[in-house]
């Protein structure tokens, strides 16, 4: 029915709608019908927003490519706020990239942006994106007199600490033993010294 809708439809709220529907089925025909829709005209970008909306709810990496074409090629389309969220989509797409850094320094960029809701947007997206090297700038941004500012940094801060990967099980176990060890060590050196102390003692 929603394919239907996506062929015959010419409302484009209705579409949008449609659109957003996508979110949750899965399959090779959302995929093509969702990056058409990134990849076409209208007003306000409105059609490819739903998209993006679709794409989140679906959380499918694969699509992250296509996201970050509509960012990059038709920016200037978005309204503000649904370009912010946008930026949030290809951040959530990326976040299990094990190279990071081209999304990274794309939504850096954005921190210099004249309208601080993009920057806000963008300082949001890099705590999503989960990627350790953006700590320092971050760290940086939440000190800022800015409420605006301040506070998505420092909470995209706290993302990133929360996000830290810990040492494998086998490294944790490892660390125990010597722990062990070492205080079954120390614990003999005591015992011998006191043997010796005793022995001489006589």
């Amino acid at each position: 029915l929603l394919q239907q809708i996506l062929e015959k439809e010419k409302n484009p709220a209705i579409l949008a709608s449609a659109i957003r529907g996508l979110g949750k089925h899965h399959g090779p025909q959302t995929h093509q019908a969702l990056i058409r829709f990134l990849e076409s005209e209208s007003f306000r970008n409105e059609l490819a927003v739903a998209a993006m909306s679709a794409i989140r709810q679906l959380d499918d990496d694969t699509l992250q490519p296509a996201v970050f074409k509509a960012l990059r090629q038709n920016a200037s389309g978005f309204r503000t706020r649904d370009y912010g969220r946008g930026l949030e989509t290809l951040a959530h797409t990326s976040r299990r990239q094990k190279d990071r850094d081209e999304v990274r320094n794309f939504l850096t960029q954005h921190l210099d942006h004249p309208k601080v809701s993009i920057q806000a947007a963008a300082i949001q997206s890099l705590g999503m994106l989960g990627d350790p090297k953006s700590m320092t700038v971050l760290e940086s941004l939440s000190k800022s007199e800015n409420e605006r500012i301040s506070r998505p940094a420092q909470q995209a801060v706290a993302k990133l600490r929360e996000a830290k990967p810990t040492a494998p099980r086998e490294i944790i176990e490892l660390r125990k033993e010597i722990a062990e060890v070492r205080n079954e060590s120390s614990k003999l050196k005591t015992e011998l010294k006191a043997l010796r102390e005793k022995m001489d003692s006589k």
